[in-house]
């Protein structure tokens, strides 16, 4: 057999394995092509394969066979390892038997076989059809995880090694127990016995995620428990490291094709392959709860296609729910299980009926929150799941239950006297109360005021082919509209372009935004005039709250009418100065009014050819009707974020004019004082410029976040971090979906040189939202290299030079780096390398390297030329530690004097 041959039989028999036993055969039968020798093969390897956990007393048979010994690179001492455990050695220990058998291999039970100590411990080998580097690194990572750990709930790692043949294995605690939901069953524990025992599995998960593991795999065969009750957490093979020092090694498993996960207990975003984060572990916990307490799993299907799909798009059954339920699972032979209410409430020590009263309420509610399909809205944390669980166990208000008076009551008097018939009394009394509030506010308010939504999201109104602008841009103007409301939080439109109207369920993208309620809708070209369908929808219910059904409108009329009434169905109680902002007319020219749609339709993508086209849109606009305050906004801020063709100087000089002739015309546009802010920085340092025209943006739409991000900058600039830090707080509260402000709390926090908070932040930015987000590498390297963690800092920086463009601006990181440890040739060669580049340098990270490079003069050469150009980076010089063993250079402080940034006195 060829090598080649080998590597195709063990990538088949791989794939087979991913699948269920049904669907193999199917799989094989494509896969094979007509190959039958090679389908034989593969079918031979799996008749030996087990279901995970099951004992299997043929040790190590499948490493018996030929072309094991004839692929050897070494073939005598493999096969001379090959045959010590055969006779039931691995490295010191001698095997007793093997204990479980999964995909990626074998666990065994031994003993010193030298007789040192005598203690029985589990091995962990991996399989021999599995040894590819990707697998390798794997089971390497889970040693260094587990050497990491120590937790009494965290089965612990004894010792390792490398056999003759080279493959890895881990000798750890042997835990004598049963997973957690057959020792549950086992010992017929009730819900509370339940809860307590998944609290220590809670406090064990809990702690891996301080360690900054995330463990992808929790499920019952993963947590056993022992004779005395006490749980362990096992496997932490497929864990994701956050740890930077091991940030390289981190598995991409869409190398292999292998899904690192149990389907029946994974995650929605593990299920399609996005950002794997503490709240993966938090799903997976729910579903494991799920099934303590109701004997079912979430979702009803019948195979494992059905379930992702499930566990993507549908919500589970509420668990007070699940007990009524009747349904045939796999059982441990050919024969299926009947799972009925009474079987599930015998071993829980209750009938059907009290269960269900157990679980209903607070348990419904927590569990609930524990499997909601965006990973935000479920716990922040596993402390926080359990923390729920605490207090629902102590009488006590849960998080994942709406507050009220009649709630905290029932909680205070079962907690205080345990006596129902209180609880009672006190509810009628509760109801009457409530029902009197009820009564006397819709009798005493508008109809409608009582709904009072605080969020709301446009989503893009669908179009016919070649008018997606009309339906972005008309999205865009309502919610650009409603934020001049100060009662309603209103999601920026970039946040909802991945959600267009009519293509899936309102509620759903309700629940992703976070918001009360959505606006959706169709627009479609009817002559001079468009057809509106629209229709407000709450998210909570999905009511409808307003909607409009085939209305034709001027096209110049849509955005006034459909924004006031929306505002009105949402907050009826708005005041007179919020319905004249909000109704206002921005143009009489449809031909401008186009234009400016099309403009904020290619502003809202935010690469550089489109903010070109964008820019080239409102200056024509403007040309048609040059009292168009908003287009001379949008200008303004589409010149900030720049173009290629312009120096830095020069766009913030045109954003600033576009921003004073917006402001000339309509001096309470909200988005033209924050230009304003943004350009009065760079063209003048004017500091206190910039910050009253920040202020007047707030004070205009507190619910801008962009207003909050800016001035944020503005505040880090001068100095004042305690400030910046609760206005980026606030920029996020508003549009928590934008990883530039995540990374930006992180950089505050750099700035402030609050290290730890800062790398803190920074592992909380989704690495995977972008393939060339780099910044958050780079900056979480500079973070590192302030803590003198040179070693953890330069993979980061070297990571954030593959992923970027701006080569130079990675060397010079790197160069700074070096230089601050004090590798001066190192840092040299990396500087003559970026002077060799025909890209234009990075001016302030080589400014760092060369002040710890000694060479003053250089660095106060590279600063003159930021203060020239009036490039961003030279904003934070007066905060940047970069730039510390210059702070007391003359040449430096009369930077920071014409820059206005000087200590005053």
């Amino acid at each position: 057999m060829t090598p080649e041959r080998w590597q195709k039989i063990k990538a088949l028999l791989a794939a087979a394995l991913e699948r269920p036993v049904e669907e193999r055969a199917g799989f094989l039968d494509e896969a094979c092509n007509g190959d039958g020798s090679l389908r034989a093969e593969v079918e031979s390897l799996l008749t030996h394969e087990q279901p995970e956990d099951e004992p299997d007393s043929r040790v190590l048979s499948r490493e018996l066979r030929p072309e094991n010994f004839l692929l050897s690179e070494s073939g005598e001492s493999k096969t001379r390892a090959l045959m010590d455990r055969r006779h039931g050695r691995i490295g010191p220990y001698k095997i007793v038997r093997e204990i479980a058998r999964g995909g990626m291999g074998a666990v065994y039970l031994a003993e010193r076989a030298d007789d040192q100590y005598r203690r029985q411990v589990a091995i962990k080998l991996i399989r021999r059809d599995m040894d590819t580097d990707f697998v390798l690194r794997r089971f390497r990572n889970e040693r260094q995880i587990l050497a990491a750990l120590d937790h009494p709930n965290i089965a612990p790692l004894f010792d390792g090694g490398t056999t003759e043949d080279g493959l890895p294995y881990l000798v750890m605690e042997y835990v004598e127990g049963l997973p957690i939901n057959t020792y549950c069953d086992g010992h017929s524990l009730n819900t509370q016995q339940r809860l307590k025992l998944f609290e220590s599995v809670c406090a064990a998960v809990q702690y891996a995620h301080t360690h900054q593991v995330i463990h992808r795999d929790i499920k019952p065969s993963n947590i056993l428990v022992t004779k005395d009750g006490v749980p362990k957490l096992l496997d932490f093979g497929i864990a994701k490291v956050l740890t930077p020092e091991m940030a390289a090694q981190t598995l991409d498993p869409t190398v292999t094709g292998l899904h690192l996960m149990t389907p029946a207990y994974a995650s929605p975003e593990q299920v399609k392959g996005e950002p794997i984060t503490v709240a993966s572990d938090v799903y997976s916990l729910g579903v494991l709860l799920y099934e303590l307490l109701t004997g079912h799993k979430p979702y009803r299907v019948r195979n494992q296609l059905e379930l992702a799909r499930a566990v993507v798009e549908e919500e589970p059954a509420r668990p007070s729910t699940a007990i009524s339920l009747t349904e045939e699972v796999p059982g441990a032979g050919s024969s299926p299980i009947t799972i009925t209410p009474d079987s599930v409430s015998k071993v829980r020590e209750a009938t059907p009926e009290r269960l269900v009263k157990r679980l209903r309420g607070d348990l419904d509610n927590i569990l609930l929150m524990a499997l909601r399909k965006d990973p935000q809205r479920r716990y922040a944390s596993v402390e926080d799941f359990s923390a729920d669980i605490r207090a629902h166990l102590e009488n006590r208000p849960v998080k994942a239950r709406k507050d009220s008076i009649v709630y905290r009551a029932n909680k205070f008097v079962r907690r205080k006297y345990g006596v129902a018939p209180l609880v009672v009394s006190l509810i009628l009394v509760g109801v009457i109360v409530l029902l009197a509030y009820v009564w006397i506010s819709r009798n005493s308010k508008p109809p409608g005021a009582d709904l009072k939504l605080q969020s709301i999201a446009v989503l893009p109104f669908k179009t016919d082919a070649g008018d997606e602008y009309l339906g972005d841009g008309i999205a865009d103007t309502i919610a650009s509209a409603l934020t001049n409301s100060k009662q309603i939080t209103v999601r920026p439109v970039r946040a909802s372009l991945k959600y267009p109207s009519m293509s899936q369920s309102a509620v759903d993208a309700g629940h992703a935004l976070q918001v009360d309620a959505i606006l959706e809708g169709s627009v479609t070209r009817v002559g001079d005039q468009v057809k509106i369908n629209a229709q407000l929808v709450r998210v909570q219910d999905g009511s409808r709250l307003w909607q409009s059904s085939d209305r034709l409108e001027p096209l110049l009329a849509v955005e006034d009418s459909i924004s006031t009434e929306v505002a009105r169905a949402t907050r009826p109680d708005l005041s007179e100065t919020e319905r004249t902002l909000i109704a206002r007319h921005n143009t009489k020219s449809v031909e401008a009014y186009n234009l400016y749609l099309q403009a904020r339709h290619f502003f809202n993508r935010r690469k550089p050819k489109e903010l070109q086209y964008a820019i080239e849109r409102f200056e024509q606009a403007i040309k048609i009707d040059p009292t168009y305050a908003q287009a001379y906004a949008g200008l303004a801020h589409a010149y900030i974020l720049g173009i290629n063709q312009l120096a830095a100087i020069e766009r913030m000089q045109k954003a600033k004019a576009a921003a004073q002739k917006a402001l000339e015309i309509d001096n309470t546009l909200s988005e033209a004082h924050m230009a304003l802010g943004r350009a009065l920085i760079f063209c003048d340092w004017d500091w206190a410029g910039s910050e009253k025209a920040f202020k007047r943006a707030i004070e205009l739409t507190p619910n801008y976040p962009d207003a909050h991000y800016w001035y944020s900058h503005n505040l880090t600039a001068v100095g004042r971090h305690d400030e910046a830090i609760a206005e980026l707080k606030l920029a996020f509260d508003i549009d928590p979906f934008l990883p530039r402000t995540v990374l930006q709390q992180g950089h505050a926090f750099y700035l402030a040189r609050q290290y730890d908070r800062a790398i803190e932040q920074f592992l909380r930015t989704p690495f995977d939202v972008d393939a060339t987000y780099y910044q958050v590498y780079w900056r979480l390297g500079l973070a590192y290299a302030q803590k003198g963690l040179y070693a953890d800092a330069i993979p980061m920086l070297q990571k954030a030079q593959t992923f970027s463009e701006e080569m130079s601006l990675g060397k010079a990181s790197l160069a700074y780096v070096y230089a601050k440890s004090g590798n001066a040739a190192e840092a040299r060669k990396v500087l003559s390398e970026i002077r060799a580049s025909t890209r234009e340098s990075p001016w302030l990270m080589l400014a760092g390297a060369y002040c710890y490079l000694g060479e003053s003069d250089k660095a106060i050469e590279c600063l003159e030329k930021l203060y020239e150009a009036h490039d961003a980076p030279i904003m934070f010089i007066k905060v940047d530690p970069m730039l510390d063993n210059i702070r007391d250079d003359p040449r430096y402080k009369d930077l920071l004097r014409r820059m206005g940034l000087a200590s005053k006195g």
